[in-house]
């Protein structure tokens, strides 16, 4: 959620962060200095959403074992892939609508102002570190249709007396506040998979190329929000290393929601 405050006290950083460029918005070609995330799909699962047992680690990182092609997890670059991102997040919103007479033209909208969003974190991330981070099925070829998971990384700061984000905490009027690297954290959110792509390993693999992203940063903590009922993802979350954090699960924005709260050190 958005906070609004007086800034007092600012000093901008440019903080170390994967695949840092001046742009993100319009660039053909970019340097990229980070392997990406190799995965081989599908892989056997039957249980759970997005997760896979058939995973190993090696130096690029979860490689899950398959005969039937790869896809590559990494940050977005183009245009197009910021679009097949918002596309995709759209489809996942409008899911349990399919019937809904009007549901194409509210998709269109959603990803319009999706794609609104990532365009503009990308031109203010030197300011407010963000990534798309994608899961791709075919490089080179038509994005809308080889993007088949997606999800937002952001990394903030907690404001003075906070030890989770939106923490409710009385402080003095007109307090000046002040970035300090222990506060940092990664807030991740919109978390999609295709529905062609799920229980092949793809939301695992994008999340721990996150984790990873943060580890690299020196960022100890990791946030997402998650539905109460999303049992598969809640289960993939527990996976992973996340928890609850029991006491925000009480906070009258997150039950108005029916969403958890979820953090992982590290």
């Amino acid at each position: 959620m958005l906070q609004s405050m007086n800034v007092f006290h600012h000093q901008t950083i440019r903080p170390k962060f994967l695949h840092f460029h001046d742009s993100c918005h319009g660039r053909r070609k970019i340097p990229y200095n980070k392997q990406p995330v190799l995965v081989s799909f599908p892989a056997t699962i039957e249980s759970e959403e997005f997760s896979s047992d058939n995973e190993e680690e090696d130096s690029t990182g979860a490689t899950i074992s398959s005969d039937n092609g790869e896809y590559v997890v990494r940050e977005a670059k183009f245009d197009e892939e910021f679009w097949a991102s918002a596309w995709l997040k759209a489809e996942g919103f409008y899911e349990e609508r399919p019937r809904d007479r009007y549901v194409g033209s509210f998709k269109k909208k959603h990803a319009e102002q999706e794609y609104n969003v990532i365009t503009r974190r990308c031109k203010e991330r030197t300011i407010q570190p963000y990534m798309c981070i994608i899961a791709v099925r075919k490089e080179g070829e038509n994005a809308l249709k080889n993007v088949i998971g997606t999800l937002d990384y952001r990394v903030k700061y907690l404001l003075r007396g906070e030890t989770y984000p939106e923490e409710v905490v009385k402080v003095k009027m007109f307090t000046t506040f002040k970035k300090i690297e222990s506060q940092r954290y990664v807030i991740i959110s919109n978390v999609t998979v295709a529905q062609s792509a799920r229980r092949i390993g793809v939301g695992s693999s994008m999340l721990k190329f996150a984790i990873e992203s943060a580890k690299q940063n020196g960022i100890k903590q990791v946030f997402l929000h998650v539905r109460r009922d999303n049992k598969p993802a809640l289960a993939l979350y527990e996976k992973l290393g996340f928890t609850i954090l029991e006491k925000a699960t009480s906070t009258s924005h997150l039950e108005e929601h029916n969403l958890y709260l979820c953090s992982i050190n590290l």
